[in-house]
């Protein structure tokens, strides 16, 4: 069956994802150093990412998960053997 929707990250995404950054209160800048880096901040914390759809995966994860947004004891090696179960030994 196929979606009803497909959405993919191409250059379309980027002014979209920066409005939504926006929107949800934060602050962006972008930085030319030796690479682009993008940042955004909000309430103290600041998130840094290559383009403007990671920098919105980072705070919707953050968002999501909290403080504790690093994986859990168990997390990837769950991962891991749901994705690539031949990789993963017992």
């Amino acid at each position: 069956m196929d979606p009803a929707e497909r959405l993919v990250d191409e250059a379309n995404t980027l002014v979209p994802a920066t409005q939504v950054l926006r929107s949800m209160g934060y602050r962006s800048r972008l930085e030319q150093d030796a690479a682009e880096m993008r940042w955004a901040e909000s309430d103290g914390i600041q998130f840094g990412a290559e383009d403007p759809l990671r920098l919105l995966g980072w705070v919707t994860m953050r968002t999501a998960r909290g403080a504790s947004w690093r994986p859990a004891e168990g997390e990837v090696e769950s991962l891991l053997r749901e994705c690539h179960p031949d990789v993963v030994s017992d």
